[in-house]
């Protein structure tokens, strides 16, 4: 498994800064280590998986630059701030480390001994493997310039420590893989070096058990349901709790007592899945959004919602099917289902399921039906008619790689990845004119969200009613893993890259905020980010200010605990919360 990631929050604005413990050596290298040795498992033979601490080193953004630049660190620096996290999880018996894509004084991660050999091998005794990031082996002679051809960039990193490959992007990798033939070949690299490779990495699958019959191992017995189970979800309701950080509470406005009997809950992060994960994760089968846990705890009957904006601009909802009519011309969009999560423009065979979508809204949990339980891919075509002129924004969200059209016009798109994502466009759209659709989305794996959205023409707030009828509004709001994660394409507004350009909330919730601020009525913020944020005027006006971060399956739950008092939210925060970046 390649985690945990340990390299250090430096920046703020580092998008994959959210997958760190935070800004501190010593608390990293402690959560490093228990992460490590819980994964791995107590076995004196065997593991029950094997570690890959991450990005072996001075990895720490920012993501455009990562597959070129030479990080140049001082040797206190070095040892002070980047190396304790890997030493302490090497001498954990971590079973493989897994190098950076950027340069160490001059040389690429992955090619330099001094990381690999003189303070990994000699210095912490570490004997598992070392593995490239993806695609960073390509690195030293394409982006680094470290090595004039690519077999003698691959000579390079084997000779230095590296032992496997990970290739990406997948074209990659029969490339990557024929450079190491050709370097043996042109006795660039010695037999030796390749034996050496081999042996750590035979080691490895040794230790994991797969040349010994399933029933002599001690983990053999786990199946999936000892994966997601009730002992299991309460425990990630203990983590979550234990994460909340009440960042304030004036004039005791929490716990929220029965004095407020109508709970407005507006924002994004509302009553989004999104949120409680970030990114690199997993699907839970129940996860409890914000919303569900206010509604669970204080009652369905108490609790009104409106989604306020999206993430970084207006609200948007799906498309209702009355817009929209498939190919035969009734109601719906015509979809046809692929085996595979190929794109639909690549699959060759027909389709295994062809019907009409009422509209498109789906969360798949475990498959698309009986037949596509898993690794499908669909199409959907047909016209969206709205009754409305004016300007529209229009876009789709999904959780992996799509492409959609209207009238033969790319709206958005995105590659493969882990994390919903929303790629919006504003176009002008005439009431009465049919305009042809086109969406091919893949689903490798048995879950994800797709959904087909716009907002309408007009800037109507869609939480006036919710706010008039609240005795307290609880504002969710953040950010979320489509705007802060790896080496993303966007670009928009505090946000480029994968990495942020400022500290301060997306300026559609800042202004959200400041209108139910502006309302009278008193007003929680419940923050879901995976990186600090400048909350400078939401600590000048709001009541109480709850920090959840990205909370987990039952994160929704623990929220809803904290702000009704069921415990005290006593975390504390692993990284600097800066006022600006002036």
């Amino acid at each position: 498994m390649w985690s945990p990631n340990i390299n250090i929050f430096r920046d703020p604005r580092w998008g994959r800064g959210q997958e760190t413990y935070g800004e501190d050596p010593f608390l990293t290298a402690q959560m490093g280590v228990a992460y490590v040795t819980g994964l791995q498992g107590n076995d004196p033979k065997y593991l029950k998986a094997l570690a890959t601490p991450k990005h072996f080193a001075v990895h720490s953004g920012p993501e455009p630059t990562r597959h070129s630049v030479d990080i140049k660190v001082s040797e206190h620096d070095l040892e002070d701030t980047y190396l304790p996290a890997f030493r302490a999880t090497a001498m954990a018996g971590a079973g493989s480390v897994m190098c950076a894509y950027n340069a160490v004084d001059g040389k690429p991660a992955c090619a330099q001994p001094m990381l690999l050999e003189e303070h990994l091998r000699k210095d912490w005794h570490f004997n598992g493997y070392v593995v490239s990031d993806c695609g960073a082996a390509s690195d030293i002679s394409r982006n680094h310039h470290y090595t004039t051809t690519m077999e003698q960039g691959m000579a390079a990193a084997v000779k230095s420590g590296m032992d496997i490959i990970c290739a990406w992007p997948a074209e990659q990798i029969a490339t990557e893989r024929d450079a190491v033939l050709k370097a043996a070949q042109k006795g660039l690299l010695p037999k030796e070096d390749i034996d050496r490779a081999v042996k750590r990495l035979f080691t490895a699958r040794i230790k994991l058990g797969m040349f010994d019959p399933p029933e002599s191992l001690p983990y053999s017995n786990i199946t999936s349901a000892d994966n997601d189970n009730e002992p299991h979800r309460q425990l990630a309701l203990q983590a979550a709790r234990e994460t909340m950080v009440l960042l304030k509470n004036s004039d005791n406005l929490l716990p929220l007592g029965k004095k407020y009997k109508t709970i407005a809950v507006v924002g994004p992060n509302a009553d989004s899945v999104d949120p409680l994960l970030g990114n690199y994760n997993g699907t839970p089968s129940h996860p409890v959004t914000v919303l569900a846990g206010l509604r669970q705890r204080f009652g369905d009957a108490n609790v009104v919602y409106a989604q306020g904006s999206s993430l970084t601009g207006l609200p948007v909802e799906a498309i209702p099917g009355d817009v929209l009519k498939n190919n035969s011309g009734q109601p719906g969009l015509t979809a046809e289902y692929f085996k595979g999560a190929r794109p639909a423009a690549e699959q060759h065979e027909s389709p295994v399921m062809a019907r009409t979508d009422p509209n498109i809204d789906f969360n798949w949990g475990h498959g698309a039906s009986p037949e596509l339980k898993e690794d499908f891919s669909v199409r959907w075509t047909g016209t969206l008619t709205p009754s409305l002129t004016g300007d529209y924004l229009i876009g789709f969200n999904g959780t992996d790689a799509f492409h959609f059209w209207l009238d033969n016009q790319l709206i958005g798109e995105s590659g493969p990845s882990d994390t919903s994502k929303t790629r919006l466009k504003t176009l002008h759209l005439e009431a009465g004119h049919a305009y042809s659709v086109k969406i091919e989305c893949s689903q490798p794996g048995t879950s994800g969200l797709v959904k087909l959205v716009w907002h309408l023409p007009g800037e109507k707030r869609d939480y006036a009613d919710a706010v008039e009828k609240a005795d307290v509004i609880v504002a969710v709001i953040g950010l979320a893993g489509e705007l802060e994660g790896e080496e993303m394409p966007i670009t928009i507004e505090g946000f480029a890259g994968g990495d942020r350009t400022s500290v301060e909330l997306p300026r559609a919730q800042e202004r959200l905020l400041e209108s139910l601020v502006a309302s009278g009525k008193p007003v929680v913020v419940v923050l879901m980010n995976g990186s600090a944020l400048g909350i400078n005027w939401a600590d000048q006006h709001a009541g109480a200010i709850l920090e959840a971060w990205y909370p987990g399956e039952e994160g929704g739950t623990a929220v809803a605990e904290a702000l009704a008092g069921d415990f005290s939210p006593a975390g504390r925060l692993p990284l600097t919360f800066y006022k600006s970046v002036d």
